[in-house]
């Protein structure tokens, strides 16, 4: 399929970006795997690309539907407060699905100086899967820390988009 960045291309315009972020929520299986879940149980793939000017990150990994718009409520409401001033920082974490103790994404922002902008912290946290099950699957951790900075004018934007793409998820049957 070519590198990482032509497979993310090929995903079209991101559910979600805010400066080198990228999000694409889909109810597709990407990247050859397959997940077997509990029946029922209604899942997302959330993929994402993060880059900074000396670095990149990407990963992909199913979210329930519940938790994801449990996740974009959360976040939306933080970045409400936090566009009208009543708070000067928030954090949103996403966790490994097979792990609940184990975060795959930090995500914080928070207000840089008088001029209305925002510095993005973000951390990935991976567990790279090894290609043969008799090998420990957590053997190969990666870190990837980045921060950039934007306007908080791009807040609006980001809103609007994560509330479209909870009203997306909450349709689905």
């Amino acid at each position: 399929m070519g590198n990482s960045q032509d497979f993310f291309k090929q995903l079209g315009e991101p559910d979600l970006m805010i400066g080198g972020f990228r999000l694409w929520a889909s109810d597709e299986v990407y990247i050859g795997e397959s997940w077997e879940f509990e029946m029922g149980e209604e899942f997302v793939t959330v993929s994402v690309y993060c880059e900074a000017p000396s670095s990149h990150s990407q990963f992909q990994t199913p979210f329930s539907r519940f938790v994801l718009i449990s996740i974009l409520n959360n976040f939306i409401a933080q970045c409400r407060q936090f566009y009208e001033c009543e708070i000067e920082a928030f954090a949103v974490t996403l966790y490994d699905p097979d792990c609940l103790n184990c975060p795959v994404l930090n995500w914080r922002m928070e207000r840089e100086g008088p001029l209305g902008h925002i510095r993005v912290y973000m951390r990935v946290d991976l567990n790279i899967h090894p290609m043969h099950e008799s090998e420990n699957p957590r053997e190969c951790p990666q870190t990837h820390e980045m921060q950039f900075l934007v306007d908080q004018s791009y807040l609006p934007k980001v809103i609007e988009d994560c509330s479209a793409l909870r009203r997306k998820w909450r349709k689905k049957p």
